[in-house]
Order: C-alpha cells, then sequence, then structure tokens
C-alpha cells in the first residue's frame, strides 16, 4: 500500500471511475491489493469519513434528457417549496435540487424522456397557472450531466476535510465518460430496479439484490451482467457524501450556469471546469454550461472571481452563480415510477391534480 494516503485514495476513485459494477474482488485485483487491504482502505479513508459508494446512472442510455429547471416558488407556498418537489420526485423526472441562499429560487434538475418534454413543461405553466410558481426556466442539455469524486489535490481523505491553502491553479486530467450516447432500446422495470438499489448503496452482492428487489438470484443477475453492465447503464461510480451534515459547515458549494455562448467558447469553458480541482458536477451542452464546484469556505471568494473573470471572458448571454450549504442538495434515484410497461410514461393531468390535492389537504 502507498504510504501516500491521497494518491492512494486517488487510485481507487479512478478505479471506480472506469468500473461497471462496484466488485471488490475486481477493483482489488486492478489495484494489485488483496481484498483485505482493499476493505480496510475503504473503511478507514472514505466509509469512515461519511462517503459511500454511488452508482451515477447512464440518463442518456436510459433514454433521459437533462434538463436544469430554475424555478420560482410564490411566496405563498415557500415553505412547502422542498414537499412540492418531492411530489415531482415521485409523480415526475426530478432527480436532484438545490436551495441556494436567499429567495425563493430552487435550481432542479431533471431526466425526462424527450417524447414528454411538452407535457412536462406544460405541468410547469399551469403550475404557474394556479399560483405554485411565479416563474421558471426551463434548459435542455445535448450532453448528460456528470458527477465526479473529490479530487484528493485538495481533500484529505487521511483527515476528512480539506487540505489548507486554495487551489486555484491546480489542474486535474478528467474526461467525460459517455457524453451522447444512444438509448438502449430493451430496457425494463428490472434492469431500472437494479440500478435504483445501486444509487442508494451500491455495496451489495448480488444476494442482497436479488432480495432488495424480490426477484430470483437468477433473473438479477442476468439482467445486471447482460444488460446493466454490458450494456452500460450505469455510468460510473463515484465517493458520494451520505451524510452532508459533517462536512457542510466546512463546505461552500457554487454553481454556476451559462448560457447563449458560441460553440468554441462552450468548448472553452468545458475545458475549464473539468480541469478545476473543485468540480463535482457538469452539465454541459453546445450553447450553456452548468457546474458544481465544492470547496472550503474560504476560497469561496478567490475561486469565485477567478471563474467570473474565466466566463464573463467567454461571453454568455446569460451569466448566474449562486452559493449554498451542502446540506441544502438533494439528490433522489431514477424516476423508477414513471417506468411502466415496458417504457416511459407520464400523464400531465395526473400529476397536477396530485399537486392540487396536496395543496388543499395543506392549505396555508
Amino acid at each position: 500500500m502507498s504510504p501516500d494516503v491521497n494518491e492512494f485514495a486517488g487510485n481507487i476513485i479512478s478505479a471506480l471511475d472506469e468500473s461497471s459494477f462496484f466488485d471488490k474482488d475486481d477493483l482489488a485485483e486492478r489495484l494489485g491489493l488483496r481484498k483485505e487491504e482493499l476493505e480496510a482502505a475503504l473503511r478507514e479513508y472514505f466509509f469512515g469519513k461519511s462517503f459511500a459508494v454511488r452508482a451515477y446512472p447512464n440518463y442518456g442510455r436510459l433514454g433521459l434528457k437533462s434538463v436544469t429547471a430554475f424555478i420560482d416558488f410564490s411566496f405563498k407556498w415557500a415553505a412547502i417549496a422542498p414537499n412540492l418537489l418531492d411530489l415531482l420526485t415521485r409523480n415526475g423526472f426530478l432527480v436532484t435540487w438545490k436551495k441556494p441562499f436567499g429567495g425563493y429560487t430552487y435550481i432542479t434538475h431533471h431526466a425526462v424522456p424527450p417524447a414528454y418534454l411538452k407535457d412536462y413543461y406544460l405541468l410547469f405553466d399551469h403550475l404557474v397557472d394556479l399560483g405554485v410558481f411565479s416563474s421558471y426556466k426551463a434548459y435542455e442539455f445535448e450532453q448528460q450531466p456528470e458527477a465526479f469524486s473529490y479530487s484528493p489535490s485538495v481533500f484529505d481523505y487521511r483527515n476528512g476535510d480539506w487540505k489548507e491553502g486554495i487551489f486555484s491553479g491546480e489542474k486535474v486530467p478528467r474526461r467525460l465518460k459517455d457524453p451522447k450516447p444512444k438509448p438502449f432500446n430493451n430496457l425494463d422495470e428490472i434492469d431500472l430496479s437494479i440500478i435504483d438499489q445501486l444509487q442508494h448503496t451500491s455495496l451489495q452482492t448480488q444476494e442482497s439484490l436479488a432480495k432488495s428487489i424480490n426477484l430470483p438470484i437468477d433473473v438479477v443477475s442476468e439482467h445486471l451482467q447482460e444488460h446493466v453492465i454490458k450494456e452500460k447503464l450505469i455510468l460510473k461510480y463515484v465517493m458520494d457524501i451520505f451524510n452532508a451534515k459533517l462536512l457542510s459547515s466546512q463546505t461552500a458549494v457554487l454553481t454556476v450556469f451559462c448560457n447563449g455562448m458560441s460553440k468554441d467558447a462552450s468548448s472553452e469553458a468545458q475545458k475549464v471546469v473539468l480541469a478545476h480541482p473543485y468540480t463535482v458536477y457538469v452539465n454541459l451542452g453546445e450553447q450553456n454550461v452548468e457546474y458544481d464546484l465544492q470547496m472550503p469556505w474560504r476560497a469561496l471568494s478567490t475561486i469565485s472571481r477567478s471563474l467570473d473573470k474565466t466566463m464573463f471572458g467567454l461571453k454568455p448571454a446569460e451569466y448566474n452563480f449562486h452559493i449554498l450549504s451542502l446540506s441544502d442538495i438533494f439528490t433522489y434515484t431514477i424516476p423508477l415510477q414513471q417506468f411502466k410497461n415496458g417504457k416511459w410514461s407520464f400523464n400531465e393531468a395526473v400529476t397536477f391534480d396530485s399537486i392540487k390535492t396536496y395543496l388543499e389537504n395543506n392549505a396555508i
């Protein structure tokens, strides 16, 4: 085992980045370790520091398109906005929402089947008419989003905290795994149930997966091997924080959005964002870029000023950034409930009625 803990942690993260299934035997072999050594390292440097291994879906292979919506809730319903967003998770295609400091704006990420985009926006229009949203803006992305583990160049996995100093000039070699994948046509409910479970935690054997989704192990094994792994329905695995409260007080989150850029400017922004040591999430289009950086609070002012200068130089038609706490990010699994009889489905009227019923039962 390398004496440099963070270099060793980086090797594990890199191996996970290339994994199609989190298998400790396979991972240990690729790292040249005994399984016991790998398990000890995972416990000490990751699981003991509030991290968990989670699957990150290949949304494009699942037939879903990335949409970011900036939703402004009306003052009347702002207090229960998280509950209403939860309804969009259960009855829609919401997969992540973030609440920046100040105001009533929520940054929301959706994974929507292209055939239902028009109906989905109609739902949002009806929520504006109903007075739930005061306004919203939705942006579609040609490429699919991707998340990244904390880089060991800025995060000390030995101590479970950010490294001293501000690392604005250092570059991290990153590449997008599968920016524009084609949908997998034989997707079924079993595939999605497996992915859903692996998003919760990837520390599962095939036996535990079968028990979780209440199916015979041979059925689960076949779908895991022939669909989920072979067809690359999981993009990668990331070290994700499972208890945000433990790092929230030390961690600032900077969300940046640019729209209306030239293709050359968008390409340059992509290079900057992917190489930035604090980057944890990117959502890239031909003319728009969205990304999240997480960093120690002491670095926020320096990093934000540096990125402002860079992004303004690329002349986007729209540019905004938001600051929030780590505990104000809520991530859900794939919209499993909207997949029925072998295909994605969505009933705008049913979802709208469920929200109206909730509002009637929780009138303020």
